[in-house]
């Protein structure tokens, strides 16, 4: 079988540092940043990088609630399946564990979108790329001079 057809290196090193320039942009609006860490140490900005020369490369960035946040969600959704312990559908209703994880993580999207924005990236929503991806899919960054000028400063 054979392996899907990568983008060149280049264009991957451009979306590389888009993806960074993104997550400075971000992290200096206050969201704070946890690609690559388990959603029980934190919630956060995700970003990934799909390297696929196909329509769906590029750059991704999602919005990763907290376990907290998540657990109770994971348990009404199993419990409504069936597929724990509990009456399904039981916390259906207004106080859904469920919709509040679903509209925290929109609200948290859309803030990322509004400051990228602002920050002169050209965002849409994932799944205009990707049926498959949330969040969202970033199309072009600013000037690189206008970002260098304020990058990040650890």
């Amino acid at each position: 079988m054979s392996q899907p057809a990568r983008v060149d290196t280049q264009t991957l090193d451009r979306w590389k540092w888009i993806a960074t320039r993104a997550v400075e942009e971000l992290a200096m609006a206050g969201l704070p940043v946890t690609t690559g860490l388990p959603p029980s140490l934190g919630g956060g900005v995700e970003v990934e990088v799909d390297p696929l020369s196909d329509p769906t490369g590029g750059v991704y960035l999602r919005w990763q609630a907290h376990g907290q946040l998540i657990r109770p969600a994971l348990e009404e959704f199993a419990a409504r399946s069936g597929g724990a312990a509990g009456e399904p559908g039981a916390a259906a209703g207004g106080d859904s564990a469920v919709r509040h994880h679903d509209t925290v993580c929109e609200a948290m999207v859309t803030a990322m979108a509004t400051i990228l924005t602002s920050a002169g990236f050209t965002v849409r929503r994932a799944g205009e790329v990707n049926d498959f991806a949330d969040g969202l899919y970033i199309d072009a960054a600013p000037d690189p001079r206008r970002l260098e000028n304020r990058a990040w400063r650890p």
